[in-house]
């Protein structure tokens, strides 16, 4: 997962979605003793459920991730496949 959020190229963008996020995922340190901000990324399924859009709010990054690295990363996050219904 964290390989396919490095090679994403994320433009400079504050945002306004039309819903919440569909999901939101951080990830945190294995050592305790690493002070770093959280980064909390919000994910967004496009209507025809084949690519998703990724916010990082606090720093105004999106990205709209095509369809081999959105299926990618959908089934690691959720475990689902992308066009699966819930």
């Amino acid at each position: 997962m964290r390989e396919i959020l490095k090679d994403i190229d994320w433009e400079n963008s504050v945002v306004n979605m039309a819903h919440p996020a569909d999901y939101r995922f951080a990830f945190q340190f294995k050592n305790p003793e690493i002070k770093s901000k959280t980064v909390l990324y919000e994910l967004w399924i496009s209507p025809r459920k084949k690519k998703i859009e990724l916010v990082i709010d606090t720093e105004n990054k999106y990205a709209q991730i095509d369809k081999k690295k959105s299926a990618a990363l959908f089934e690691i996050l959720t475990g689902e496949k992308l066009s699966e219904p819930k």
